[in-house]
């Protein structure tokens, strides 16, 4: 009986050690909210979770470090936690930081649990003062800037106009910006610019160190074409050194344009024989013809017309002379075709008679922010700009862009002539007559341009699908026009 009771307690205490339950393990969140002030910049904060061992609410010799976090700018943080018990949560700041540290935040772990830390931030505030003037000093309204970064902020950029808030100042011509980032350094541009003047170039400032900046602005002045022409018909007869004008009289003009940028002029025109005409307005690019039929006014070749323009303030420019021996004449225009740079292969060859000029362009080798580029010439040695080219894998982009040549300056394209082919002999085909001759209006892109441009911008040549070509053949004609000496 003895033996049974001692084998009925063994097996319960076997039992009972088998059936002890096991210890669970522990875990806790602790949840950071961080918040910052309006218009603070974006700092990157750094939390510590510190078990309190000793309960004193100071981080010191004993206490263990649980958990870490970083938190940039506003947002939530999360450490976790598998100890239970009071805890210190440590803010450390970025070096240098505009913020005030907080001091360290007592929390008791039993359960998830939620600390809110909201920084404000102790920005050091300047001002800075911006003056537009004219070139003898006097302010002038209604100017507008553009700050790159934002003073206020410190990121992007921000437009401040003259007399509208933020400016501070009521006076015109004087803008007061207060309550900047101290020791920022910013860039300031005239972005708008009063009528009648030339803005001035931009200029960069150290809030705090800088006190002001001057912007002083030229007076614009209207810039006059004139071109006095003779209307010559071949079946008239005119001056002769016995007798002068015969038969019909010709009729002649005088052509003045706005070819400046005054956006608009009054402008009166005289010849030296006494007739007049005018006043009348030129807003920018627009021209006035006068014409004349009658007796013989220019018996010789040293006659003016003259011009006596205003701007649009009253303030007279002028007098702009033309004569017939040396007038500010129309321009001159002529062919010109972009030519083949590769190394070591020619600019015009034995091939490229009768002026069927023509480039070849090899798949991939421009791209929109490095383009290939070839020369443009006009006579065929007359370097007169550059044609860019690249291709986007399905169709392929051209621009034309004309400049100065030698001593004559620019009037501008006129026109342009593009054929683009996947090979040489359907370029060919499609662009030269039986007699070898170019024939540029059949050419699949193609425009006039009134007024002239420097440059035709992005011709995309849609009609032709290059995705399983290797090369383009192109045919790059145009009208260029200069006014030569």
């Amino acid at each position: 009986m003895k033996r049974l009771i001692f084998i009925g307690v063994v097996l319960a205490l076997v039992v009972g050690l088998i059936w002890v339950p096991a210890v669970a393990a522990v875990s806790a969140d602790i949840t950071i909210h961080k918040t910052i002030g309006p218009d603070c910049p974006e700092e990157t904060f750094h939390f510590e979770a510190w078990r309190d061992q000793t309960g004193n609410g100071v981080i010191d010799a004993g206490d263990t470090l649980q958990g870490t976090v970083d938190i940039t700018g506003e947002g939530i943080g999360v450490i976790e936690v598998t100890i239970f018990g009071q805890y210190l949560i440590h803010e450390v700041l970025e070096a240098g930081s505009v913020y005030e540290p907080h001091p360290d935040q007592p929390v008791f772990v039993s359960c998830n649990v939620h600390v809110d830390f909201d920084n404000i931030c102790e920005l050091e505030l300047c001002g800075l003062v911006i003056l537009k003037t004219d070139t003898a000093g006097n302010l002038l309204p209604g100017s507008c800037f553009t700050i790159t970064p934002d003073p206020w902020t410190g990121t992007d950029s921000i437009t401040v106009c003259d007399n509208v808030a933020p400016d501070e100042c009521p006076e015109e011509g004087i803008l007061c910006l207060t309550d900047l980032i101290c020791g920022l350094e910013v860039t300031v541009e005239e972005t708008t610019v009063p009528d009648g003047y030339v803005g001035a170039a931009r200029q960069t400032a150290i809030i705090g160190e800088t006190p002001e900046l001057i912007f002083e602005n030229t007076k614009l002045v209207p810039d006059i074409c004139i071109e006095k022409l003779v209307d010559c018909n071949d079946d008239q007869v005119y001056l002769t050194e016995d007798t002068g004008y015969y038969g019909d009289i010709p009729s002649w003009y005088i052509r003045v344009w706005n070819c400046g940028e005054s956006p608009l002029l009054n402008v009166m025109v005289s010849d030296t024989n006494g007739m007049s005409w005018g006043p009348f307005d030129l807003d920018i690019g627009d021209a006035w013809e006068v014409f004349y039929d009658g007796d013989p006014i220019f018996e010789t070749t040293t006659n003016t017309a003259e011009a006596i323009a205003e701007d649009g303030f009253g303030d007279e420019v002028g007098p702009v002379y033309a004569s017939a021996t040396n007038v500010i004449t129309g321009p001159s225009c002529g062919t010109v075709c972009a030519a083949q740079t590769a190394p070591g292969e020619f600019l015009f060859s034995d091939e490229q008679n009768s002026w069927f000029t023509w480039i070849y362009y090899d798949i991939g080798w421009g791209t929109e922010g490095d383009p290939y580029t070839y020369p443009i010439y006009t006579g065929q040695t007359h370097l007169c700009g550059t044609l860019y080219v690249y291709d986007d894998g399905t169709h392929i982009f051209v621009n034309y862009v004309l400049t100065d040549m030698g001593d004559c300056t620019l009037a501008g394209l006129s026109e342009y002539h593009l054929q683009v082919d996947e090979s040489f002999a359907d370029l060919e085909k499609k662009v030269v007559n039986k007699g070898g001759e170019p024939v540029p209006g059949k050419c699949e892109y193609k425009d006039d341009f009134d007024p002239m441009v420097s440059e035709t911008g992005w011709i995309e040549c849609t009609k032709d699908n290059i995705s399983d070509w290797t090369t383009a053949w192109i045919f790059a004609h145009g009208v260029g026009c200069y006014f030569c000496p």
